[in-house]
C-alpha cells in the first residue's frame, strides 16, 4: 500500500483508519459515504449550494462514490472517487479518479488528508483496480501536491497544463473556469 504504518479496515461501507499521530487519534476516524441527512452539516463545512445534494443523489457503485471523513460525529472533510468519466471529460481513460480532497483547515496537517487518500486507495482495490488517478493545481496547492507525492503518487507531465472545466447543476447554476493541473497515478497492487 505504501503509508505505513496506516492501515484500515474495512467494515461493510465505512473504512476505519488506525493510527495515533500528534495527538489525534485516527482510530476515530470513519470515511464513508455521504448520505441525505449530511446535507446541513456539508453546506456548513464547505457552502457549495446544491452541488452536495446533487452529488449525493447522482452517487451509485458503478458511477462515483461521494465520501465524508467523520470523528467524533462531526465531519471534517470530504472526496470525490469517480469510477466512470462525467460525459464531456476528455482523459477517459483515467479511472478511477479521485477529485476534490478537502479537510477543514483546523484539522489539515495531521494526517486526515492521508488517512482519506488511503480510505479511497482501499475503495479502488476493493471494486478491482490496481491505480488511482488525480489532478492537482501544484502552484496553487503547494502542500497537496507535496501530499501526493509523499503518498506514492507520480505526476504524469512534467509541467502543469491548461484545464478547462464547466458543469451546470441542478438548479441551473453554471461553473465554469481554468485550471492549471497536473495528473498524477499511483499503483495500489
Amino acid at each position: 500500500m505504501g503509508v505505513s504504518p496506516m492501515s484500515l479496515h474495512m467494515h461493510g461501507r465505512d473504512a476505519h483508519a488506525t493510527l495515533t499521530m500528534d495527538n489525534l487519534d485516527l482510530t476515530q476516524l470513519i470515511v464513508r459515504d455521504a448520505m441525505h441527512e449530511d446535507l446541513d452539516a456539508l453546506n456548513v463545512l464547505r457552502p457549495m449550494g446544491v452541488i452536495h445534494a446533487d452529488r449525493i443523489r447522482n452517487a451509485s457503485p458503478d458511477r462515483y462514490r461521494y465520501l465524508l471523513a467523520q470523528m467524533d460525529d462531526e465531519i471534517i472533510g470530504m472526496v470525490m472517487l469517480y469510477f466512470r468519466p462525467e460525459m464531456g471529460w476528455d482523459r477517459q481513460h483515467q479511472m478511477p479518479l479521485m477529485m476534490d480532497l478537502f479537510v477543514i483547515p483546523a484539522m489539515r496537517s495531521h494526517g486526515i488528508g492521508a488517512a482519506m487518500v488511503t480510505a479511497v486507495e482501499e475503495f479502488a482495490i476493493v471494486k478491482g483496480y490496481g491505480h488511482l488517478y488525480l489532478r492537482v493545481e501544484p502552484e496553487r496547492n503547494p502542500r497537496a501536491f507535496a501530499l501526493y507525492k509523499r503518498l506514492g503518487f507520480q505526476a504524469l507531465q512534467s509541467t502543469p497544463y491548461e484545464d478547462a472545466y464547466r458543469f451546470v447543476d441542478s438548479s441551473g447554476k453554471v461553473s465554469e473556469g481554468v485550471e492549471w493541473v497536473v495528473d498524477m497515478r499511483k499503483w495500489l497492487a
